[in-house]
């Protein structure tokens, strides 16, 4: 046990020398949140690189998976979490283990490192992001990119409060896709802090966001328990983070800078 979680300084690892991301160790005060982004490059020499951090069960969720863009999106980005967190956690990228609660929510499962931390993270097409925090404040992060959502009045009436739903449903397009995913990326941001899934964090069929509803501004919800924010984080994309508390400072990063 004391070799597999050797603290990064004094592992000699052939694959960690080609993903020096940062110029030293990531520090992580309670109040810090820090939110990265990363453009997915599935070039070969990335993918003979990050499933080198893979253990044998996530390699072998990666060739169960149909196609093979999917299949290399896969890859890259759990070795991206890999390689990140190692760098707050102080231990090899290819011994982290992760460990889930009952509805699938991920947590880092190791005894021990420099400094624990929540994580979440999301994708979707070529971007993705990851959320890192403090262990004891819950976090959540989702992402969309920008599409026309032909179900759009039939999942907002299944899942959003009376009131919202009826504004997305006199919206024209493209305004309506934009509104929805807006609202959807906020709720499955709260939701996956939560750790409870969607029917686990559903009142009577609805999930309701604590306080008001925020825009791309905080507004109000300092004196709520949870703030959620969205914002876009690159052209043609939206994304909604949901931390605990109102006392945090963040810190959002391009990965590889």
């Amino acid at each position: 046990m004391e070799e597999l979680y050797r603290p990064l300084a004094s592992a000699e690892s052939e694959c960690l020398s080609w993903f020096q991301l940062f110029k030293d160790t990531q520090k992580l005060e309670r109040e810090d949140v820090h939110v990265w982004r990363a453009w997915i490059d599935v070039s070969v020499s990335n993918i003979e690189r990050y499933i080198k951090f893979l253990p044998t069960h996530e390699v072998a969720q990666a060739e169960r998976i149909q196609g093979v863009p999917y299949r290399h999106h896969y890859i890259v980005i759990r070795g991206l979490l890999r390689v990140i967190l190692s760098h707050y956690v102080q231990v090899k990228p290819e011994c982290l283990r992760f460990c889930c609660n009952e509805h699938g929510k991920p947590f880092l499962d190791f005894p021990g490192g420099a400094q624990a931390v929540n994580f979440n993270l999301s994708h979707s097409s070529e971007l993705v992001l990851f959320a890192i925090t403090h262990q004891e404040r819950r976090i959540g992060v989702d992402l969309e990119r920008i599409r026309t959502v032909v179900s759009a009045d039939q999942i907002a009436e299944k899942f959003f409060p009376s009131a919202e739903c009826a504004a997305c449903e006199i919206m024209p397009e493209p305004l309506k896709s934009q509104s929805f995913l807006r609202s959807w990326t906020r709720m499955e941001a709260y939701v996956k802090a939560l750790g409870m899934g969607l029917a686990g964090a559903a009142k009577d069929g609805k999930i309701l966001l604590p306080g008001k509803m925020p825009g791309p501004e905080r507004g109000h919800m300092e004196k709520f328990p949870w703030s959620i924010n969205c914002w876009e984080p690159a052209p043609e994309y939206v994304a909604a983070l949901a931390v605990e508390g109102s006392n945090w400072q963040l810190t959002y990063r391009e990965l590889g800078e």
